[in-house]
């Protein structure tokens, strides 16, 4: 195996890494004071109740309808100064937003549902025996062979590969018969696409060499719940609001974890016959495109394409003017920007000239999204100007 390359990952925006979990009504309170969510076992919540009140909260649960959950953020809010637990950090915003589904009128269960399904609260990655969050390894190597993916169809001019290899019916079916065929057809043309780029596959992979560490806080860690909102980009024709959004906790910008990189060569006979490298060196000099610089080429140009598209949108946060003040001199030497987790944006896991995304209510297909998601304090702010971008971080390479 190579020397293990130790990699300090700096949070710069909002992160969310996707974990398939939410707070549960039962397992969080809220300190409106504090402006802080106490997240806590419920199982030594209950011990600590009294028999009367474990009663209560018994007969609130035996409802087993939308109404008892209701209930149960009322039972439990009364108990929110003597709960301890994990905190995360809340919003005005969100406290307002809780107090509302809290005090909804019970009788209405529709309300109540669409109410409850709007308040929904993504758990961002978490180590189960800490409760800390963590960067999964699978999210940054999944980075790292995005970046290297494109590095390659830039080198080689892969374009529009789906026009290779399906068959010329499907294009005389119109567009949305195209984009059916590439996303759930049998073709399987992303799959087909790696492997003319990587010449290989499965056990001739030459990511499979690649191994990464899960990133661990270096210091204490904060997150904080926020919206995520969705806004359309100047170039998609209209300037209204989608007025969709969602709540997920995030890992607050100037957090640090830390992880390793590792990548093995290949042994003789492998049939891996296009290697990856960390960096470019005298006896890696065949190993073409090093990681390195496909995340320097792919991530230099997501950077100022973004720029460009929150300043015509009028967001004051520029993911450039921060990373240039906070790491220069080392940006794209030892420090590379890399966009991890939730709404990333569909041009940060797609290959440039193969992007195939289709348009919902417009019925046509794009090479770029028409919205993005953006982070928010608030459900519904009322300018662009205090948004900022998911899931921007540095890989800083330690000597």
């Amino acid at each position: 195996m190579g020397r293990p390359v130790r990699i300090r990952l700096h949070v710069v925006t909002p992160l969310h890494i996707g974990c398939g979990e939410v707070y549960e009504p039962t397992s969080f309170v809220i300190d409106q004071k504090a402006k802080k969510l106490i997240a806590f076992d419920p199982l030594d919540f209950i011990k600590k109740l009294s028999s009367d009140e474990r009663t209560r909260l018994a007969d609130i649960c035996t409802h087993g309808d939308m109404a008892s959950i209701i209930w149960v953020y009322k039972f439990i809010s009364s108990f929110a100064h003597r709960i301890e637990g994990r905190t995360v950090d809340i919003t005005q915003d969100f406290i307002e937003h809780y107090n509302k589904v809290k005090s909804m009128p019970l009788h209405d269960r529709k309300r109540i549902k669409n109410a409850l399904a709007n308040f929904q609260i993504q758990r961002t990655a978490f180590n189960p025996f800490s409760g800390e969050p963590y960067i999964p390894g699978t999210s940054v190597k999944g980075a790292l062979r995005t970046a290297y993916l494109n590095k390659l169809a830039n080198d080689d001019k892969v374009v529009r590969y789906w026009e290779k290899v399906l068959p010329p019916e499907v294009f005389r079916k119109g567009e949305r018969n195209l984009y059916s065929v590439i996303k759930n057809g049998r073709e399987k043309v992303h799959m087909k696409l790696e492997r003319h780029l990587l010449k290989g596959s499965f056990a001739t992979d030459p990511f499979r060499m690649v191994k990464v560490s899960d990133f661990y806080p270096l210091r204490d860690v904060r997150t904080r719940i926020v919206y995520a909102v969705n806004r359309r980009k100047p170039s998609s024709g209209t300037t209204s609001s989608s007025n969709l959004h969602q709540i997920v906790e995030v890992v607050l910008p100037g957090s640090v974890f830390e992880g390793t990189i590792s990548i093995e060569r290949p042994q003789e006979g492998s049939k891996i016959s296009r290697p990856v490298s960390w960096t470019t060196s005298a006896d890696t000099v065949e190993y073409e495109p090093s990681i390195k610089k496909a995340l320097t080429h792919f991530y230099r140009q997501l950077v100022n394409n973004e720029h460009m598209v929150l300043r015509e949108m009028k967001v004051d946060f520029s993911v450039e003017r921060d990373i240039n003040s906070k790491f220069k001199p080392l940006i794209w030497n030892r420090a590379l920007p890399v966009r991890i987790g939730l709404h990333s944006g569909a041009e940060a896991v797609t290959i440039d000239g193969n992007r195939m995304i289709w348009i919902k209510g417009r019925g046509r297909l794009k090479d770029s999204a028409t919205t993005i998601w953006l982070a928010s304090d608030n459900k519904n702010p009322s300018s662009n100007s205090g948004l900022v971008p998911f899931g921007w971080t540095v890989l800083e390479e330690v000597k």
